[in-house]
């Protein structure tokens, strides 16, 4: 369990680990830090899970996310290493990465991200909020794609269903976008291998169209998350470790969450010493090549964040799950649109990214609609770091994990989609990873 007053901990009570939260704005701005360097500094513990939530993600619901987590860490802990959980603390990372207020990512139950029920009025206002903020010059266009959308509910011909998407893509796709990308195609087919055809109508799995909306909320929460950690969360991090030498942080993210933790990375190495000694990307909801060198995939195209795994003083891993289409579906489509953003430091906006720099997928094949460079470190892991690979071990179960060299994990028989994180098996990595647990002597 997690023991909490309020939004932070006062002290730990038997059987509890100890809880901080931190909070920073858009900006990457210290909002509070809940007494967290106090403690630290007078060395009220050793070591120090950080766990950064992901897009779309209230206060409440983060909360959720942390405490559960913390829980299945405590639980690991109390089973394989009795004693430990005494001089370990953790620490909830909140960002505003909401977009739509009704939202709750964790809500959603079963594999793959089963969708939470239709909208009311109010809702489909949200939506056309959302939707003027992002296309803030085109008010009709906005009205007549949220009516349709309103009228269809999860049935309708598909004629009518490709109409809304074409409506749709006349919005998000502009200019040099239309170059190579075929998003009405691309949906079509997802339409028709995903749907149910009925008389005259066509069903979809629930919240499809509404995930195309959400999706227009990517762009600036991909780039908020960029900030919340290479510009607030870093730094802190390195003052952290300025305060206590000895003191052992353990990184954790989920979809932005993990951008987040990524490019915290360098700014929490910029002092003295390297305080991270662990990374745990949870389903990363930014590009596979991010940590990718100029000399791996392709010349001149190194990711944003070359080297950086270097940073960390320990394992460095990376989830992933054929069932979570949040990044394998929507995050890639959002990708295509756009060009990969911050994620590559060569990338010249030209929509395009040369074929040899493409990765192979994990299966070995590729799509001519979403190319692997446009796909999420959840989906396919590391790619461009000579990254290994091992299937993610049942709890009890030691991995060898090397110093300095990422691994992916591969959860497909564990995490049924992208919010599906709250596994035993996925804090036993974390503590396994932390090296809270003893390594059985080989025989």
């Amino acid at each position: 369990m997690v023991a909490t007053s309020g939004t932070q901990v006062t002290g730990a009570p038997d059987g509890a680990l100890r809880y901080f939260e931190l909070e920073f704005s858009g900006s990457g701005g210290l909002v509070r830090d809940s007494g967290l360097p106090r403690a630290a500094s007078a060395g009220e513990f050793d070591d120090l899970f950080v766990f950064v939530h992901g897009w779309n993600t209230d206060h409440d619901s983060a909360r959720r996310l942390f405490h559960g987590m913390f829980a299945l860490l405590h639980d690991a802990l109390d089973t394989y290493a009795p004693g430990r959980a005494d001089r370990v603390a953790t620490a909830g990372v909140l960002w505003p990465s909401k977009v739509l207020s009704r939202d709750d990512p964790l809500a959603a139950p079963g594999p793959a991200g089963a969708g939470s029920a239709e909208p009311d009025g109010s809702g489909w206002d949200e939506y056309r909020e959302l939707l003027r903020v992002a296309f803030p010059h085109d008010d009709a266009a906005v009205d007549s794609v949220v009516e349709r959308l309103e009228a269809q509910g999860r049935s309708a011909s598909f004629d009518a269903t490709v109409g809304i998407v074409e409506a749709l893509c006349r919005l998000i796709v502009t200019g040099e976008q239309t170059q190579g990308t075929d998003l009405v195609g691309l949906v079509k087919q997802h339409v028709l291998e995903n749907g149910e055809q009925g008389t005259g109508t066509w069903t979809f799995p629930e919240d499809m169209l509404k995930d195309l909306v959400r999706t227009l909320s990517y762009w600036q929460m991909k780039a908020r998350a960029g900030v919340v950690g290479g510009q607030g969360l870093g730094p802190w991090l390195a003052g952290l470790g300025a305060a206590n030498g000895d003191l052992r942080v353990h990184l954790m993210g989920h979809s932005f969450g993990a951008r987040a933790a990524g490019f915290a990375l360098p700014g929490a190495a910029s002092g003295q010493r390297r305080p991270v000694r662990s990374l745990l990307l949870l389903q990363g909801a930014f590009s596979c090549l991010a940590f990718a060198g100029p000399d791996v995939e392709g010349p001149d195209l190194p990711g944003a964040l070359p080297g950086a795994p270097g940073t960390v003083d320990g394992p460095v891993l990376a989830t992933t799950s054929s069932h979570d289409s949040a990044v394998g579906i929507w995050y890639p489509m959002a990708s295509r649109l756009h060009g990969p953003d911050g994620d590559f430091a060569g990338y010249n906006g030209s929509g395009t990214l040369p074929a040899e720099a493409l990765p192979a997928d994990r299966d070995g094949g590729s799509s001519e609609f979403l190319p692997p460079w446009t796909r999420g470190l959840g989906a396919l892991g590391f790619r461009g770091v000579g990254a290994g690979e091992q299937d993610l071990h049942p709890v009890g179960a030691p991995y060898s994990l090397p110093a300095g060299r990422p691994v992916t994990l591969v959860a497909d028989a564990v995490v049924g989609g992208h919010s599906d994180i709250l596994r035993p098996q996925v804090a036993w990595a974390a503590v396994e990873a932390a090296g809270l647990v003893p390594v059985p002597a080989l025989p």
